[in-house]
């Protein structure tokens, strides 16, 4: 059993090799070792940065809500209103309207 588990890790890492990358100049070999270090010294995120970050990116969808719900409120927007059924049947080829009612 031993030797079948060694044999599986030796043909694993005989594969991990031709994935691993080689970069082929020193000049990325030390922008990798900058980079790998920089992020090791940084300093963990604090909850507001985070906070800060999440609201940054919604702070346009959330913008556009606020717009429309705006919108709806001072042009008097009825969505209950909207006849889906009948704005469909008007606006076929048939120039007929259509309207289903109970």
């Amino acid at each position: 059993m031993s030797e079948e588990r060694d044999d599986y890790l030796d043909q694993l890492r005989h594969e991990a090799r031709t994935l691993r990358y080689e970069p082929e100049s020193d000049v990325v070999w030390d922008r990798l070792a900058a980079r790998i270090q920089d992020r090791i010294q940084a300093p963990a995120p604090s909850v507001l940065s985070i906070l800060a970050g999440w609201f940054r990116f919604s702070i346009v969808p959330i913008a556009l809500a606020l717009i429309t719900v705006a919108w709806m409120t001072t042009s008097g927007f009825d969505p209950l209103s909207v006849d889906p059924i009948g704005a469909i049947a008007e606006s076929s080829l048939v120039k007929d309207a259509y309207f289903v009612y109970e």
